[in-house]
């Protein structure tokens, strides 16, 4: 029953259960990462000082997609472990509207982690809007792997009553009716 079980969908369902794992630990962890800004995130004062827009178009089938993206660098100081003042860069993905209203120079507050400064918010939630997509996609890889579980099982059982393999859907003989 295992092995009619793995050939007919148990190594897609178990290959998207370790995804869906994987998904999972990464929201857990970007989520300690959002409540340890929100809650020991030391705020600071940033310089805007670079900003980029890049647009990728892809040809598709069905035309062209395109896809931008916004991104704005900061540089601050954060207290380093000995009590010095540690000069950093980050880059942070922001939405349009952030990017567009932001002018070289222009100064921000931001928070970043004690422990690990170079771990910024640079807009309040950021580090909490990944953690949300993060669990949606864990999520769906976990539905398609119960469904995966669930198709394979049937089939594993239908192979073993018959005493024969499981006729995929796309090879199953047809029937036609003579009238």
């Amino acid at each position: 029953m295992f092995v009619e079980f793995l050939k007919r969908g148990g190594v897609a369902a178990a290959v998207l259960l370790v995804i869906a794992a994987m998904l999972g630990a990464a929201a857990h962890r970007e989520n300690a990462v959002a409540r340890a800004l929100a809650e020991h995130g030391v705020p600071a004062v940033a310089t805007v000082v670079d900003k980029r827009t890049e647009t990728i178009r892809t040809r598709t089938d069905d035309g062209t997609r395109t896809r931008t993206s916004h991104e704005v660098a900061y540089a601050y100081e954060a207290l380093a472990t000995d009590g010095s003042l540690q000069p950093l860069t980050v880059r942070h993905a922001v939405p349009r509207r952030i990017h567009d209203a932001l002018r070289l120079g222009d100064r921000v507050e931001i928070r970043y982690l004690p422990q690990s400064p170079t771990r910024a918010e640079v807009y309040p939630g950021e580090a909490a809007s990944g953690v949300t997509l993060l669990g949606a996609l864990a999520l769906v890889a976990l539905l398609a792997a119960a469904l995966a579980a669930r198709i394979g099982l049937a089939l594993a059982r239908r192979a073993i009553g018959s005493g024969r393999p499981a006729a995929r859907p796309e090879t199953a003989p047809r029937r036609v009716a003579l009238i």
